[in-house]
């Protein structure tokens, strides 16, 4: 079950100016996480990142600096690590539910208005803007079949 909590506040606000933009697909509140790569680079190494107002923040960059450490039990997010596969998202999707909510407090405590100047600083150099990167599918489907299998499936299932 899914809770709405503080994070999901319709009056908080962030750093990140564009995230504050009434019309914003990307506010605080709603930070959609994507596979990312240089767009004047092809080859370059694919990324996986936070879309926040007109900006992704590289979160690689973010849990090699430690930041959130703080969001996880025990003090460091090493329980959580085999989720960080950043070769795609399909481990993020499988996470425990109380993983996604330490995940969830720890982007939106980083990114609130009222963050910790050095963390805003540390933070700032990650922020890449939009027009910068192409993104590609965050996720595999292995072993996907349509469930309509053929045109007399989808007749019969059309009519009931």
């Amino acid at each position: 079950m899914y809770e709405i909590n503080e994070t999901h506040d319709p009056n908080l606000k962030s750093w990140v100016e564009s995230a504050n933009d009434p019309n914003t697909d990307f506010p605080i509140q709603n930070l959609p996480l994507c596979m990312f790569y240089w767009a004047n680079d092809v080859r370059s190494k694919e990324k996986f990142g936070v879309v926040i107002g007109d900006s992704v923040l590289d979160f690689e960059q973010i849990i090699k600096l430690g930041l959130f450490d703080q969001f996880f039990p025990g003090g460091d997010c090493e329980k959580f690590e085999p989720f960080f596969n950043f070769a795609c998202l399909n481990p993020l999707a499988g996470m425990i539910g109380e993983g996604r909510i330490h995940l969830r407090d720890g982007l939106v405590s980083v990114l609130r208005e009222d963050a910790d100047a050095d963390v805003i600083s540390a933070i700032k150099e990650h922020l890449i803007p939009l027009e910068s990167v192409k993104f590609r599918l965050p996720t595999f489907s292995y072993d996907y079949t349509d469930f309509y299998c053929s045109i007399y499936h989808a007749t019969n299932v059309g009519s009931m």
